[in-house]
């Protein structure tokens, strides 16, 4: 979440979240834990439908939110950001891929008129698919797949892949010669 924030010069961390699913929770929730870097309090927007019940929802489960972190939600359609609080970073987790960009397209046209620095865009994508080439995209935005990300091998086995291959063989000769099987005889498939 403090990607493109200058902690380090005072500026505080603000994560425009479009869309609050699982996913834009979770980036909420990341953040709150996470953006902690320097003496301004970070802060997370959260551009969605129904925002005043979704503020409430989220305010119930999470009641002490506001004490690490400024937290608050918009309409959707018609939501106007604080000029005075520059965006840092931006996900955009709506599963309408149209509709994704075309919020991208909105985020940037405002940041253009009222910040001096764009911040990056990170554009959830469905699996597989990122829309073209790298070329394709602007440098500013960068399509991710949570899932894709998620199941990383070294994410999942760090660098214990080479163990777990191992272990796992071990496994297998173990489990041969228990049956009183010739393991030089068994294929391996």
């Amino acid at each position: 979440p403090h990607l493109a924030a200058d902690v380090a010069a005072g500026q505080p961390v603000h994560v425009l979240i479009v869309g609050f699913d699982w996913l834009g929770q979770a980036i909420a929730l990341q953040t709150m834990r996470l953006a902690h870097y320097g003496a301004a309090t970070p802060r997370v927007t959260v551009l969605v439908r129904e925002a005043g019940a979704r503020a409430g929802r989220f305010k119930r489960v999470y009641p002490q939110a506001e004490r690490c972190c400024r937290v608050q939600f918009l309409e959707l359609e018609a939501a106007e950001l604080d000029p005075r609080s520059p965006v840092t970073s931006v996900f955009i987790c709506l599963d309408d891929e149209a509709a994704a960009l075309e919020y991208r397209e909105r985020v940037k046209t405002w940041v253009r008129r009222h910040q001096s620095a764009a911040p990056p865009v990170f554009l959830r994508v469905a699996a597989g698919r990122t829309g073209g080439e790298l070329a394709d995209w602007d440098g500013q935005t960068y399509p991710f797949c949570p899932y894709r990300e998620a199941c990383r091998p070294e994410l999942l086995f760090g660098d214990r892949g080479d163990a777990l291959a191992r272990i796992i063989h071990a496994y297998y000769r173990d489990t041969i010669a228990a049956q009183g099987r010739d393991l030089a005889s068994t294929p391996a498939d």
